[in-house]
């Protein structure tokens, strides 16, 4: 039984309307003292990526890139194709 001060959070991937709030985020001190301050996040790129096993696009790329299906992962509900250097998965 949840406590009166315990509330559910309902979470939901972000959109590319996200990004500004996201970058305010991102410039907030304690935030650039944890991570550095050096622009990593280029936030409407990261949040078109789709890691997803249906994105046949992105398989297509790494396949011409030499990489090789190295199986499936799930991070929470999305399923996902792994994908690694040819080279890498022969030598295990």
């Amino acid at each position: 039984m949840l406590r009166p001060y315990m509330r559910l959070m309902h979470l939901r991937k972000a959109a590319l309307d996200d990004v500004e709030q996201l970058q305010y985020w991102d410039s907030k001190p304690h935030v650039v003292a944890s991570t550095g301050d050096d622009d990593w996040f280029d936030w409407p790129v990261e949040l078109a990526r789709d890691p997803l096993i249906t994105n046949k696009r992105a398989q297509k790329f790494c396949r011409r890139l030499r990489f090789a299906e190295d199986g499936t992962r799930v991070f929470e509900q999305d399923e996902c194709l792994a994908m690694a250097s040819a080279e890498i998965i022969g030598s295990s």
